[in-house]
């Protein structure tokens, strides 16, 4: 083992750098999802209309696509926790550019916001492979927990914040950089103790992308990741629009769609760990998919006297859905490079599919005049996913080959 490694693995450095995880892991979803309770008070403002409004909802969405290839080319050259601390700073300027005066402003601060996240949504999965490998379930389960956690507070109290401090939802906004500043705190003493010829670099002899895209494995990974992520990120973007038109108050709809988070952490933190620890995930898959038709056919049905019901249902599954989405990564790929470029794959192709979702449901929403048929399209979306879930729970990885040549390339002395 090198000194680096000896060094990553020294108690006080691991505790550390899973503090920093789940710091980052929070701040990944505040910012975006603080969006989805304000957007009507954003549209009555700026003039928005339905389209727009979920095109400034999915501009982060596009970015986690577009963008996601970058992100080991950077981690390659830097090293991933300097990256990720950049990319941190750029998060916390592009949560107050989002929040100056003008509709240029707005929609220029969500770019560079997406941007910084997409860094660490790529880079993570590839980091906790590589310095928890004998803990991958359980950090990956603070990870997606975090995420969890972190939408909590963006969509259950950004609209609270706005009527407390009076500041209008610009302010408000802006005040989730504390957040990003405190966990760009916590990176800072990994980038100093970080050498640039650490173990924290995304190995050189990593596949390419072009070969993943050879093996229908991991397409099955990449259609699951963006059909789950399509569907919650649809269906908050537009959940507190739903309930406000069927006479729900804007501070309740926004605890409505919290109930979503809050259950979610319970499937989010169980579902990696339960996954790990079997060779096939398909049973998780179906479960997965049952509560979210569920909730669907709920809010169809009952969207107002079963709400409670529905929002526990619907957050019980996209919990699962985002564990196990995050645990294929993982479970599918062979080391930390190969987790790497696979979650640079299923993010890039998943995350633009995914973007659809909100403008979308808001264009059929238009045309519909309703939310009937906005609803029903996402039930049919659960058929290509529960398919994509199934064949990326099988028990293989994704270039087994490939990624054994490279970690044996790894393992040899230079």
């Amino acid at each position: 083992m090198s000194d680096a490694d000896q060094a990553v693995s020294a108690p006080p450095r691991r505790a550390l750098l899973i503090a920093a995880i789940v710091a980052l892991s929070l701040n990944l979803r505040i910012a975006t999802s603080a969006i989805a309770p304000l957007l009507p008070t954003i549209q009555h403002d700026t003039g928005l209309s339905a389209g727009a409004g979920g095109l400034l909802a999915t501009i982060p969405l596009i970015c986690f696509g577009a963008l996601a290839p970058l992100a080991p080319r950077l981690a390659r050259r830097f090293g991933a926790e300097r990256t990720i601390a950049l990319a941190l700073v750029v998060l916390v300027a592009s949560i107050l550019l989002r929040s100056a005066p003008g509709i240029t402003a707005l929609f220029c601060g969500t770019l560079l916001l997406g941007a910084a996240v997409t860094c660490g949504n790529v880079l993570l999965p590839g980091i906790i492979k590589h310095r928890f490998e004998q803990r991958t379930g359980s950090v990956l389960a603070l990870y997606s927990t975090g995420i969890t956690v972190g939408a909590t507070l963006g969509v259950g109290l950004t609209v609270p914040l706005m009527h407390l401090t009076g500041w209008g939802w610009r302010g408000t906004l802006a005040l989730w950089a504390i957040g990003a500043g405190a966990a760009l705190l916590l990176w800072l003493p990994l980038v100093r103790a970080a050498r640039t010829d650490d173990a924290d670099r995304v190995p050189r002899e990593s596949p390419r992308a072009r070969q993943f895209y050879r093996d229908p494995l991991a397409w099955q990974v990449t259609a699951f990741f963006g059909l789950e992520s399509l569907i919650y990120n649809a269906t908050a973007t537009w959940l507190p629009s739903l309930f406000v038109a069927h006479g729900v108050s804007q501070s309740s709809a926004g605890l409505l769609l919290a109930t979503v988070n809050l259950t979610g952490m319970v499937t989010t933190f169980a579902i990696p760990v339960l996954a790990m620890r079997r060779p096939t995930q398909g049973g998780l898959v179906i479960a997965t998919t049952a509560l979210i038709a569920a909730s669907l056919v709920g809010l169809l049905v009952a969207p107002v006297s079963g709400a409670l019901i529905w929002m526990v249902l619907f957050g019980l599954g996209q919990g699962a859905a985002l564990g196990l989405g995050l645990s294929f990564i993982l479970l599918r790929s062979t080391d930390a490079g190969h987790a790497t470029e696979l979650s640079g794959m299923a993010q890039t192709f998943g995350y633009l599919l995914s973007a659809l979702g909100p403008v979308g449901l808001g264009v059929i929403y238009d045309l519909s005049g309703g939310w009937t048929w906005p609803l029903v399209v996402l039930l049919v979306l659960l058929v290509p996913s529960l398919a994509a879930g199934l064949g990326a729970s099988r028990n293989r990885c994704v270039l087994p080959d490939v990624g054994n040549a490279v970690g044996a390339r790894a393992a040899s002395p230079r």
